[in-house]
């Protein structure tokens, strides 16, 4: 069996920690896929707020370095971060399902789990996760 310091960063005490804080009577495993959940969640959401920069910069008038252009390039990273997660990925979805049409659902499954986990109850939406793991029937 790994040394848990040899797994993924949070793993472990991390974990542990969470578990102890938010609901004692979780398992290390279970308190291991949250933090798994969260960090994905974050990594997603990172990847769309420079998705959008990106996009949005392109546009930008291309003016020389200045106080003035590094401000604006910090207001409208800020005014990325304030859009909430679907605000974001339903921007971005349209074209990512062109080119990804199998894993687009993904990131919604990702943020409703999330979502389950910050109001400790399941969503009243079919499975989510089925895009992930898909059943066939008989």
């Amino acid at each position: 069996m790994a040394d848990s310091s040899t797994r993924f960063p949070g793993s472990g005490s991390l974990a542990q920690r969470l578990r102890k804080i938010l609901y004692p009577e979780l398992t290390d495993h279970e308190g291991e896929a949250i933090v798994v959940c969260l960090l994905a969640h974050l990594l997603v959401e990172n990847s769309l707020n420079e998705i959008l920069y990106g996009w949005l910069r392109l546009d930008a008038p291309d003016w020389a370095d200045t106080p003035k252009t590094k401000d604006a390039q910090e207001k409208l990273w800020k005014s990325i971060t304030k859009l909430d997660f679907a605000k974001k990925y339903s921007l971005i979805e349209p074209f990512f399902a062109l080119q990804f049409p199998k894993i687009a659902p993904i990131p919604w499954a990702i943020n409703d789990l999330r979502n389950d986990i910050f109001t400790g109850e399941p969503s009243k939406k079919p499975n989510s996760m089925t895009c992930l793991y898909p059943t066939t029937q008989p």
